[in-house]
């Protein structure tokens, strides 16, 4: 038998903010006891309590966001522990003053290669996003550009023109290069959860 709380101010890391939520936990735990059902397990913190508050440990703690390099409370640099990639499907030289995507809200300001990878918001890439927005490919970033569509994002490499078949990492843990979750979050002004648990089923899933 088990207790269990969830702390709504645990992100703003001030263990202050949690101490009436342990106090009720504490009380509940009694509560149980009193009543003849045993010492029962208590779990309160999840990712966040973790990382910043003792307090909140009791017997158990939920660490969900964290196995994926997420800190909610942003006070501990975790390493990511996710990637998402995928093969370019074509590619095009264009010509300066190619509306690109739905609409052609995106419009190349120059002569310029074009890649378009197999993803798209069906998958978990956000509609909304700036224009920051970017992928790695042979260790270079280079730009989203034009609406995402159901099942395939464009990227401008400029100068570069990749084969059909070469990888683009959209995120992933490595850094420098390579986009993390946390940088899709902000681009999309979002939260990293979203990225993750966004991703969609048709997206192979595998462990290394």
């Amino acid at each position: 038998m088990g207790v269990m709380g969830h702390l709504p101010l645990v992100d703003r890391a001030e263990p202050a903010a949690n101490a009436p939520a342990v106090a009720r936990m504490r009380e509940a735990r009694q509560a149980v006891r009193d009543a003849g059902l045993g010492s029962p397990l208590a779990h309160l913190a999840a990712t966040s309590g973790t990382l910043t508050d003792p307090a909140t440990h009791f017997d158990m703690v939920r660490v969900g966001a964290g196995l994926v390099g997420i800190d909610p409370s942003g006070t501990v640099k975790m390493h990511g522990a996710s990637r998402l990639t995928a093969p370019i499907v074509h590619t095009a030289a264009v010509e300066a003053r190619t509306p690109v995507g739905y609409d052609g809200t995106y419009v190349t300001d120059r002569a310029t290669h074009l890649s378009v990878l197999p993803i798209g918001y069906a998958d978990g890439i956000p509609r909304e996003f700036s224009s920051q927005a970017g992928v790695e490919i042979c260790g270079r970033r280079f730009p989203v550009v034009g609406r995402v569509s159901m099942d395939q994002i464009v990227i401008d490499t400029g100068a570069e023109s990749f084969s059909v078949g070469t990888s683009a990492t959209v995120f992933g843990p490595d850094g420098g290069a390579v986009p993390a979750v946390q940088d899709w979050a902000r681009w999309a002004g979002t939260i990293p959860h979203t990225i993750v648990t966004g991703i969609g089923p048709r997206v192979k899933r595998s462990t290394a």
